[in-house]
């Protein structure tokens, strides 16, 4: 709270800090200032907070890499993809440095999470071998029943069981979405 921990001194840090009750500061982001401000991130500087998450656009590699470095390496560093209409987040991963320091799968938006099914589907609708760029396609509990009052939209959106997302991307053979 603003009586308890002084906010920190960077604006980045500043930025980051939300009042967190008993739980202590949270991270709260806004990722266009985010984004132009991270590239400046110095070792450790974030070594406060215990998790991290990406998601509503691609986040470049070396900018994972320069922010799991700013927290020292105790904060877990987590990027995902997900869309209102599946109840938000559908998949995710932890970002992990290799031994080269550089990001392994760097552009992954992660694994679907458990109790759903993420496939990328062609324009006819079958599905895409591991590596084809298509559609992703999601079903699952957390899918909606549809849009109230709309059945052209839901026509639109629905093929079959799978919701039909917009997006195009693709799965490896190790299951993680891009």
């Amino acid at each position: 709270n603003r009586d308890g921990p002084s906010h920190p001194g960077s604006r980045l840090e500043q930025g980051l800090y939300q009042v967190g009750g008993d739980h202590g500061p949270r991270p709260v982001v806004d990722t266009d200032e985010t984004g132009r401000l991270a590239y400046g991130l110095q070792p450790g500087q974030l070594s406060s907070l215990g998790r991290i998450m990406t998601g509503g656009a691609p986040v470049p590699a070396p900018l994972l890499a320069r922010v799991l470095q700013a927290t020292g390496g105790n904060a877990a560093v987590l990027t995902g993809y997900g869309l209102t209409e599946a109840s938000a987040l559908v998949t995710l991963a932890e970002v992990e440095l290799g031994p080269d320091g550089e990001v392994l799968r760097g552009r992954t938006i992660g694994r679907v999470l458990d109790g759903m099914e993420l496939q990328v589907h062609g324009e006819d609708g079958t599905r895409l071998a591991p590596g084809e760029v298509g559609e992703f396609v999601i079903r699952g509990p957390n899918v909606m029943a549809g849009y109230y009052n709309a059945p052209e939209a839901n026509a639109a959106v629905f093929d079959s069981e799978w919701l039909r997302s917009g997006d195009l991307g693709t799965i490896d053979a190790d299951g993680y979405a891009y």
